[in-house]
């Protein structure tokens, strides 16, 4: 569907610091000019994206635009990513790896600390275990 596509080029550019036309069409599996057609309904949306001309060149979102972050604990975040990690060790799919990226974009920072310290705690507790 075109939306989920949307956001996900969204949550995609907002982990990146630049991303080019081709990387997002591979990513996408669409053509590039489907991707230039999604910029420009994205920026007609009022999304902040801008363009960056040369070999290094791509697409960009401004520094100040930011999603609500606010909506999730940290525990929500935790088993998520937990479950999430989980099940793409078991199974090859792609729409887990999106669910994974759309939680990177989502997560603020002072929780992204506090995750990585749960994580090597808990990571610590079952190695005792063993």
């Amino acid at each position: 569907m075109k939306i989920d596509r949307l956001l996900s080029i969204v949550i995609y550019i907002l982990n990146r610091e630049v991303v080019s036309a081709s990387d997002l069409a591979e990513k996408f599996e669409v053509s590039v000019r489907t991707i230039r057609r999604d910029i420009d309904s994205l920026t007609l949306a009022g999304i902040p994206i801008y363009s960056i001309q040369g070999s290094l060149g791509g697409y960009a979102i401004i520094d100040s635009f930011k999603l609500d972050k606010q909506l999730m604990s940290l525990d929500d975040f935790f088993f998520i990513i937990k479950a999430l990690k989980g099940l793409s060790s078991a199974y090859d799919n792609k729409a887990i790896e999106g669910a994974l990226e759309k939680i990177a974009a989502i997560l603020p920072e002072e929780k992204n600390t506090l995750l990585k310290q749960r994580n090597s705690q808990l990571d610590l507790d079952l190695s005792v275990l063993r």
